[in-house]
């Protein structure tokens, strides 16, 4: 591809995040004068509202950098980490963050949060950051998983659409209003397979074939043969 189309493309990329940015700025600096105003008044609600402030950074980031990292060539080869987003779209089912991480993170985030209730000042914010950060850990797993169209429908049909049909869509994880704002949502009419459902839970053919073997009692060699 011509160079110069790729700088074209590059700079679109950066121009489309600055504007993600400042469209981001705008209530999150309303919400934090919000939250300075009234701490004469009333500290606890302004606790609250820093504390939301910060998990609702977190969304945004969290959006920000599954799209415009994860899934930019570019950065991919520059920070070979990044390439692991991709191995998971070809690998749903393998997940890199272990139970054992998450009760670390989980046990971090418990005293994070009694830390942040004793000092009552800014740290409040960091709270709730990293509480955004904790629910994306869980919710990733969670989404995984079959019983999560019980708990989380939309969220589960936004990211089965990111996997399998719309990889330059649907990039919220823990929300979805990002991708409304910015006009990244998947089509509403668009209906999900059986076949990209199977998929995307690890249900191959041999899979499948191998529960049906299983039912029926019997081996597939006893059956092919």
């Amino acid at each position: 591809m011509n160079i110069y189309i790729l700088m074209q493309l590059r700079l679109k990329q950066i121009q489309r995040q600055v504007l993600c940015y400042l469209i981001f700025m705008l209530p999150a600096f309303f919400i934090l004068a919000t939250g300075i105003m009234i701490k004469k008044f009333s500290p606890w609600l302004s606790q609250a509202i820093l504390f939301f402030l910060g998990w609702l950074t977190w969304t945004f980031l969290e959006y920000i950098a599954h799209r415009f990292w994860m899934h930019n060539k570019s950065a991919q080869r520059e920070k070979p980490a990044l390439s692991n987003h991709q191995y998971h779209h070809t690998h749903p089912t393998e997940l890199k963050v272990t139970n054992s991480h998450r009760c670390i993170l989980l046990v971090t985030g418990i005293l994070i949060i009694i830390s942040a209730i004793y000092l009552h000042n800014y740290f409040i914010l960091f709270a709730g950051f990293y509480l955004g950060f904790l629910s994306y850990t869980f919710m990733h797993v969670i989404l995984h998983r079959k019983w999560a169209k019980i708990l989380f429908p939309r969220l589960l049909q936004n990211h089965i659409l990111h996997h399998c049909k719309f990889t330059n869509k649907c990039f919220g994880v823990t929300v979805t209003w990002w991708d409304k704002i910015f006009g990244t949502s998947a089509p509403r009419s668009y209906q999900i397979s059986e076949k990209v459902i199977s998929y995307y839970f690890g249900e191959t053919l041999e899979k499948r074939e191998e529960k049906i073997y299983e039912k029926l009692k019997i081996s597939p060699q006893v059956y092919n043969n």
